[in-house]
């Protein structure tokens, strides 16, 4: 039996808000680890080993982790160059080819990404400082993006009204 609508959007819901908490988590992290780094640095000439490193893992982190959100939230950048031309009747199959259009690129963007884990872990591929091992987050990147991919073509069976009622346009 297929679960109804309100429950998978509940649990859309649910992930989305683990996105955003990691993401704000892995942040704040960031901002500790930085403030440390730079106190160090400054006050006791001793600056945190690794920061820049653990600072560009993180930026990745904090980017791919918010993807899907972008994704469920809609709130990716799109420009309105062809709405004007498009009757009001076709505008769910064009929002319906934009999402599948969407989620195939962000499909086969997370199959090369797995690609790219793969041969990373095969070659033992780790960041220069550290020696940290960098094939878990390209998988987990791979696995953002997925789920991107996953949350954007859902969107052609959950339209969001609220999203398209609350646009901002400046040009109205």
């Amino acid at each position: 039996m297929f679960p109804n609508r309100t429950m998978i959007s509940k649990t859309i819901g649910r992930i989305n808000k683990f996105f955003e908490i990691a993401s704000s988590l892995v942040l704040l992290a960031t901002l500790v680890m930085t403030c440390v780094d730079v106190v160090g640095r400054y006050f006791f000439n001793s600056p945190l080993q690794g920061a820049t490193e653990l600072t560009e893992l993180a930026i990745a982190l904090i980017v791919f982790f918010v993807f899907p959100v972008v994704c469920y939230q809609r709130k990716h950048v799109s420009i309105d160059i062809l709405d004007s031309y498009f009757p009001k009747r076709f505008e769910f199959a064009r929002d319906a080819v934009t999402n599948v259009l969407i989620a195939a690129s962000l499909f086969y963007l997370s199959f090369q990404i797995f690609n790219l884990a793969a041969r990373a872990a095969k070659r033992n591929e780790s960041t220069e400082m550290l020696s940290l091992e960098i094939y878990p987050l390209f998988y987990g990147i791979g696995v953002f993006c997925l789920i991107g991919g996953v949350f954007t073509f859902l969107c052609i069976f959950f339209p969001d009204t609220e999203t398209k009622s609350n646009e901002l346009n400046s040009y109205d």
